[in-house]
C-alpha cells in the first residue's frame, strides 16, 4: 500500500505534466513578450532624443534665417525712407507695404510719438486712427520704440507676445518643447524694430511683428511624424515577438504527446523519401495474367476445396 501511494507522489499523472509544462510555456511568452517590448521602448527613447535634436538645430536654422530675411526687408524700407519728409515716407510706405489679411508678419512705420506713417495689416491704420498708441493692449510701445529710447543704429530683436493667436501646444507639449527643442516656444512672436529719422518729425521707428504660426506648424508636423515612428517601432516590436512566441508555443505544445510529436515532425520536416519503384514492388506479382475472354478473377480472395477432401 505504502508503494503505491509513493509511486502516486513520484510518478506525476500526464495532466499535471501537462499544466507544468503549460505554465512555463506562458511564463516564456511573457517573458519574451516583455524582452521585446522593453527593447522597442529602448530603440524609440534612443531614436527620439536624436529625432528631438535634429529638429531644434533645423528650428535654429529656420529662426536665422527669419531674422535675416526681416532684417534685410527693414534695410530695404530704411534706405528708401530715411531722412525724408513724413509725406514722403508716407507715400513710399504706400508702394513698399502692401495691405494684406496675412498676421504672421506685420510691418509698421510710425513715428516717435505713434502716428502711423505705414501698416502693412488690411483696415489697421484706420482702426488704430492714424496712432499705433491707440491700442497699448496690442502694441507693446516701449518694446516697438526701444532703439528709439536707446539710440540703436543697428536691427533690434526681442521676443514679442501677440495678444490674439496662442501656441497649439498644451502646458505638457510646451514644457517637453522647453527642454529640449527651444526654451521660448511660449513667446508666440517675435520683434524686429529699427530706427530711422524723418526730415521733419523727428526719429520714428520701422517695425516687424513676425508671428511663429509658420514655426509652430513645421514643429507640429515634425512630432506628429515621431509619433508615427514611435507606433511602427512598437507594432513590429509586438508582431515580432508574437511570431516568435506562436512558433515556440507549436514547439512546445508538440512535444508533449508522442502523437503530436509525430504530426509535429511530419509538418516541420518535408518527405524526402524517393518515390516507390512499380517495377521493383509486389503489385506486378499480385495481378494474375489475363485469359482472353476469362473476366479478371482475384484467385487469393476465393477459398478452393482441395482435391480428395
Amino acid at each position: 500500500m505504502s508503494d503505491t501511494i509513493n509511486s502516486i507522489y513520484s510518478n506525476p499523472s500526464k495532466e499535471e505534466i501537462v499544466m507544468k509544462k503549460t505554465k512555463s510555456l506562458f511564463i516564456a511568452i511573457t517573458t519574451l513578450l516583455f524582452i521585446f517590448l522593453t527593447g522597442g521602448l529602448s530603440v524609440y527613447k534612443i531614436y527620439e532624443l536624436n529625432f528631438l535634436n535634429s529638429l531644434r538645430l533645423a528650428i535654429e536654422s529656420k529662426e536665422r534665417k527669419t531674422a535675416t530675411d526681416n532684417e534685410k526687408i527693414i534695410n530695404n524700407i530704411l534706405n528708401s525712407i530715411n531722412n525724408k519728409s513724413s509725406n514722403d515716407i508716407k507715400k513710399i510706405a504706400d508702394t513698399l507695404l502692401v495691405p494684406s489679411k496675412n498676421q504672421d508678419k506685420n510691418i509698421i512705420i510710425a513715428l516717435k510719438d505713434g502716428t502711423l506713417l505705414g501698416h502693412s495689416k488690411l483696415g489697421e491704420m484706420e482702426r488704430l486712427s492714424g496712432n499705433i498708441a491707440t491700442d497699448e493692449f496690442v502694441y507693446n510701445i516701449d518694446l516697438i520704440f526701444q532703439p528709439v529710447s536707446i539710440n540703436l543704429d543697428s536691427t533690434f530683436q526681442s521676443d514679442y507676445y501677440i495678444i490674439d493667436y496662442k501656441p497649439p501646444f498644451n502646458k505638457k507639449e510646451t514644457e517637453r518643447l522647453k527642454h529640449y527643442i527651444i526654451s521660448d516656444i511660449d513667446k508666440n512672436g517675435t520683434l524686429f524694430s529699427r530706427r530711422f529719422v524723418s526730415s521733419d518729425n523727428g526719429e520714428g521707428v520701422i517695425a516687424i511683428i513676425y508671428s511663429k504660426k509658420s514655426l509652430y506648424s513645421f514643429i507640429n508636423n515634425q512630432l506628429t511624424r515621431l509619433t508615427n515612428i514611435k507606433y511602427i517601432i512598437f507594432a513590429m516590436s509586438l508582431i515580432i515577438a508574437s511570431l516568435i512566441a506562436v512558433l515556440l508555443y507549436t514547439v512546445l505544445r508538440c512535444k508533449q504527446t508522442n502523437s503530436s510529436n509525430i504530426i509535429c515532425e511530419s509538418a516541420l520536416q518535408p518527405d524526402l523519401s524517393p518515390a516507390p519503384d512499380m517495377n521493383k514492388s509486389n503489385f506486378r506479382r499480385d495481378v494474375r495474367p489475363l485469359q482472353s475472354g476469362v473476366e479478371p478473377v482475384i484467385l487469393d480472395a476465393i477459398p478452393i476445396k482441395k482435391r480428395g477432401n
